[in-house]
This record gives C-alpha cells, structure tokens and sequence, in this order.
C-alpha cells in the first residue's frame, strides 16, 4: 500500500520520530487504529508500551474492563451503565469491540489479571520479583 501526502501533512507524521525510524511500523498500528475508531465510535486507543490497549473515548475505563463489569452483572448494560456512569450506547459499542476483537480483549483480561495476582503476592511477600 502506498499514500501520498502533502510536505505539510508528511513533516507532522514523521515529527517526533528517529531519522532511521521504521516509518512502515509506525504507521500501521496508526491506520489500523483509525479503521477500528470508525467502526466503533466511542472507541479510542491508548499506548501501553508496545501495544495499543482500547478505551473507552473520554473514560477511564479500558472495554477489557467494561467486559470484566458486564460479566460480573449477568450482561446487563443498563446495570453497567449506571455503574460507570456512561451512556449505555456506549457500553453496547464496548462489548461489539470485544466481541469482534475477542483474542485481544482475552489478552488484555489475562495480563492484569497476573499483574494482579502478581501485586498480591509481593504485598504478602515483598521480596517477589516479576521474571
């Protein structure tokens, strides 16, 4: 795939970037992340070091959370809804990203679920280190 751009539009991509910088890896996770933010309005990416972890536009609620607080009601929006305090589209447009990006979303549960159990066990024994 190939784009064009304007010298201005080129120079506030690349801003900010190595002179040497993979300039194909930097753009993709950019696009794909676009794509999914105008299938799924109300959803916006985050950084969390080398991957992009989806959230709810203007929360601080990431969808892996928004599903962990749906399964915990039984699936009830409404419920969920009033708990976070959000619109109920807006849960309803969280469990469609899930569902349709379930690998993601499984990810994103398990691995705070181990820093969790992680962050439990160095309080019990403080001198646990994560390998």
């Amino acid at each position: 795939m190939s784009l064009r751009l304007k010298k201005d539009e080129y120079a506030d991509l690349t801003s900010g970037l190595k002179p040497n910088a993979n300039l194909n890896a930097f753009c993709v996770p950019l696009l794909l992340a676009g794509a999914r933010r105008r299938r799924f309005p109300g959803i916006d990416f985050r950084d969390a070091g080398e991957r992009q972890v989806a959230w709810l536009a203007g929360t601080r609620w990431p969808v892996w959370m928004v599903i962990d607080l749906l399964d915990e009601l039984n699936g009830d929006v409404a419920a969920a809804a009033k708990h976070m305090r959000q619109p109920a589209a807006l849960v309803r447009v969280a469990a469609a990203y899930a569902k349709a990006y379930l690998d993601e979303i499984k990810a994103e549960r398990d691995l705070a679920a181990e820093r969790s159990e992680l962050a439990g066990l160095a309080h019990v024994l403080p001198h646990v280190e994560s390998l």
